[in-house]
């Protein structure tokens, strides 16, 4: 989506990926998901878990039918597509080296996103454990090859997600699926069994409908503020569902590459977008994290050679009309990509003038400004730097005030916001630097005042969605770091006014002083002249007169 993103500051810091909303209405505290609790085993000990499954072909295949009813689907399903699991799962969800306890859980959660940790008994049964106490000690000494031992006896779990599909799917009458439909069921899934029922509910009642089917993935019962990032990463599984993306194209994706989209740019008046272009686009978005390929080879999760067909299915025979707007996004995000600002905010406007509520525009727009505004001042072409500048805080309000007047069409998406602001915030500090070199310091200390604004407005944001602390830092000590150049500029302002106002004093004493010295001499030549030249007193008045001083 453009901008001075998060992780470009935070280098390969892990984040939650929820969102926030910017002076939001009062929200119920809406209870989460159904977590289901294991059943007590105390007759288990720790097996260790084949790493690459019974399976070692790691190719990719496509297309293939599975009968859910039959007994052994879910292992055959995992152990035959263990390769397409593993990226989809590492593509899809933070990933944890260490455990972490979540704001408002009660389970740590480690390696793609698991709560549990799984053992099994004597008699081979897989046991489930709370990620908390004994058993977040033991998760602190997994490997990350433990991580996707433990991955794989989750999905087998006999509550967890493997098995919401087909108990649900099955109930509906979905008896055959694809594998890339069971993929993009798995990935929503995973992350909340709950909504899975429902996704495939409403997926049976739409029938053939291929945009009904795609928007049941938007089903979610949930706390409003993470609404939007849920949405997101649905988009992700419905896609993957109708074969318009599949592992092939999340192996060489940036991790959590998956969330830097716009919400309003995968969904429009309420439906899931399918054309090309946005495809393109979304694919097109990177983080300042590894790929899913680099962190596969580091960590030696997958053994083997990994097969990657480039291929994908045609599950979808009607033609998709691309986004004219979307295409100029691609442009835009390539020029962005190879540092040609300027060309990136040629297509950045001209794809606002296509769609003015293209918000996913805005905000690249405005970091394309930012970013050439740099160029210039490194250059000292500080003219042209102020104008980047300005344009560049005009672009977030543009985009902030586009989505609050069309709130019916439009939702906001409020990480993209609190990134944004932090932006504002950094144009608004380069304009301080500016005019502190031009010594207008109050135009500066106005700059700088703005510019701690924004970041609170970044923090806000950032600290209602529970975003990572050290992300938060960075807001707060950028406020500070505004908040301290205004105050050092407002006494170099006070100094400056007072050493005015001391040389105003100090020339009008000199000309008070001037003009009595003036005055005395006068009145001695006057005198003189009286006694010399026996001048009249009317002759003595008018001499005075002439010289605007009156004896």
């Amino acid at each position: 989506w453009g901008g001075i993103k998060i992780n470009n500051i935070v280098k390969d810091k892990e984040k939650d990926k929820k969102e926030i909303v910017v002076n939001p209405e009062p929200e119920k505290d809406d209870k989460e998901t159904i977590i289901y609790q294991p059943e007590n085993d105390d007759d288990e000990e720790i097996i260790e878990e084949d790493q690459g499954g019974k399976n070692n072909d790691l190719s990719i295949k496509l297309n293939k039918t599975y009968d859910l009813t039959q007994p052994d689907f879910i292992n055959n399903f995992v152990e035959e597509n263990w390769t397409e699991i593993v990226i989809s799962v590492l593509e899809m969800e933070t990933y944890r080296l260490t455990p972490k306890l979540q704001s408002g859980e009660s389970r740590y959660t480690y390696g793609p996103g698991l709560t549990w940790v799984y053992t099994r008994d004597k008699t081979g049964n897989i046991v489930q454990h709370p990620c908390t106490g004994e058993w977040k000690t033991k998760a602190d000494e997994f490997t990350v090859q433990d991580h996707f031992k433990q991955l794989k006896m989750h999905l087998l779990y006999k509550t967890e997600c493997m098995h919401q599909i087909k108990n649900k799917a099955v109930a509906n009458g979905l008896d055959k699926l694809t594998k890339e439909q069971i993929m993009g069921l798995l990935i929503a899934a995973y992350q909340l069994p709950a909504d899975a029922s429902q996704i495939i509910k409403k997926i049976a009642a739409a029938g053939n409908n291929v945009q009904k089917q795609i928007d049941a993935f938007q089903y979610y019962k949930g706390k409003p503020k993470w609404k939007n990032g849920t949405l997101k990463r649905r988009w992700w599984c419905a896609m993957f569902y109708i074969g318009k993306i599949n592992a092939n194209d999340f192996y060489k994706l940036n991790r959590d590459a998956f969330a830097e989209a716009n919400i309003n740019t995968l969904l429009s008046k309420g439906h899931y977008k399918k054309d090309a272009a946005t495809i393109k686009y979304a694919l097109a978005l990177t983080r300042n994290t590894s790929t899913v390929e680099e962190f596969i080879k580091q960590y030696n999760i997958l053994s083997g050679e990994i097969k990657i067909d480039n291929s994908k299915p045609k599950t979808i025979e009607s033609e998709e009309i691309d986004d004219p707007s979307m295409a100029e996004m691609i442009i835009a995000l390539e020029a962005y990509k190879s540092s040609n600002y300027n060309l990136a905010i040629k297509h950045y406007k001209k794809a606002i003038e296509i769609n003015p509520d293209n918000i996913e525009a805005y905000s690249s727009l405005s970091v394309s400004y930012k970013k050439q505004g740099d160029k210039y001042m490194a250059a000292k072409n500080m003219d042209a730097a102020i104008d980047c500048y300005d344009k560049c805080c005009k672009a977030v309000k543009d985009g902030a005030a586009r989505v609050n007047a069309n709130r019916g069409s439009l939702q906001e998406d409020l990480t993209i916001k609190s990134s944004l602001y932090y932006n504002a915030g950094q144009a608004r500090d380069a304009l301080g630097k500016i005019y502190t070199a031009k010594n207008d310091f109050g135009t500066a200390i106005r700059n700088y005042d703005l510019a701690s604004k924004n970041y609170q407005t970044a923090i806000d944001n950032a600290t209602m969605i529970e975003m990572d602390d050290s992300v938060i830092s960075i807001y707060q000590n950028a406020k500070s770091k505004s908040l301290s150049n205004k105050a050092e500029l407002q006494k170099k302002e006070k100094a400056k006014q007072t050493s005015t106002k001391q040389k105003t004093v100090k020339v009008k004493s000199a000309t008070s002083k001037g003009m009595v010295k003036k005055g005395k001499k006068l009145a001695f030549s006057v005198a003189t002249m009286k006694l010399k030249h026996k001048v009249t007193s009317s002759a003595l008045h008018d001499l005075d007169t002439s010289h605007e001083y009156n004896a």
